[in-house]
């Protein structure tokens, strides 16, 4: 059997407590001297978020499909909820739902365009395409919503989109597109 244990003396006791304190300093100190000069993480991975979207970079020969794409609508009309309707209609078809709300006033849409700052862009052709054709595509329009490179605006005369629900689009140049969040990376 073993005998009481004789307490440790006040010098020694100050020396241990003092000796794992050193250590766990030395410790914390490494760990963020590595935290500190570790290289950024890239959780973008070439992708920029401009709010209601993110934009990917798409190469020529890559094809894209509503869900690559984010689009906001715009009412122009009296009638009341047609940018919901739209959106609804438009987000069943794939397409990340941007921004819905009123026109500018003054803005003066028959049937439904297009304004997007990039007329010629591939996810403008996809939209015209589920839309259904002829719609128009104006350019130097008010920046709307929030990001959305292609803003719906329907009027009076609009009803729903008729052209093709499965319409996708090959790129013929590579081109950034402005797509949901949470889309996977081409």
């Amino acid at each position: 059997m073993t005998g009481p244990r004789e307490p440790l003396a006040p010098a020694v006791r100050s020396a241990v407590t003092l000796g794992v304190l050193v250590v766990l300093l030395l410790i914390g100190l490494v760990w963020g001297w590595r935290s500190l000069t570790a290289a950024l993480p890239a959780d973008d991975l070439g992708t920029t978020n401009t709010g209601i979207c993110t934009v990917r970079p798409f190469a020529a020969g890559d094809t894209i499909s509503p869900g690559d794409v984010t689009v906001s609508v715009y009412n122009a009309s009296g009638r009341s909820q047609l940018a919901r309707a739209t959106m609804n209609v438009l987000a069943s078809r794939g397409f990340g739902a941007g921004d819905t709300g009123n026109a500018p006033e003054g803005a003066v849409v028959d049937r439904v365009e297009v304004w997007s700052t990039e007329p010629d862009s591939a996810a403008v052709a996809l939209v015209r395409a589920q839309i259904g054709e002829p719609v128009p595509v104006k350019v130097n329009r008010p920046v709307l919503g929030d990001g959305s490179s292609v803003v719906v605006v329907v009027g009076d005369a609009w009803d729903e989109p008729t052209g093709d629900a499965g319409a996708q689009i090959t790129l013929e140049t590579d081109q950034d597109v402005c797509g949901p969040a949470e889309a996977p990376l081409p």
